[in-house]
């Protein structure tokens, strides 16, 4: 699977859980050990979005429950910022 970016904005969105939700814009999930998912991201802004793990973008393509692999590449004039993730304000404190 392959998804492109090149412009347009992700904005505000929000996971349904503050503890254990995947990628407040983009989730990226393997769980085929013979799958390569990609994602390129040229363009456009990922913005103001919130997760408990991966506040703009999350990926998970290792390890037990998730096998595979997982191929991210941001360039260009590809914009992220003012994300949260949650997880990180839980166990900084």
């Amino acid at each position: 699977a392959k998804l492109t970016m090149t412009g347009g904005n992700i904005t505000e969105n929000k996971s349904t859980s503050a503890i254990n939700g995947f990628g407040g814009a983009v989730s990226i999930i393997c769980m085929d050990p013979d799958n390569t998912i990609e994602f390129r991201m040229s363009g456009g802004t990922i913005s103001q979005n919130q997760a408990g793990y991966g506040g703009a973008i999350a990926v998970f393509a290792d390890g037990s429950a998730y096998q595979g692999s997982a191929d991210v590449k941001i360039s260009d004039k590809a914009e992220i910022r003012e994300n949260v993730w949650w997880w990180n304000l839980f166990v900084g404190k």
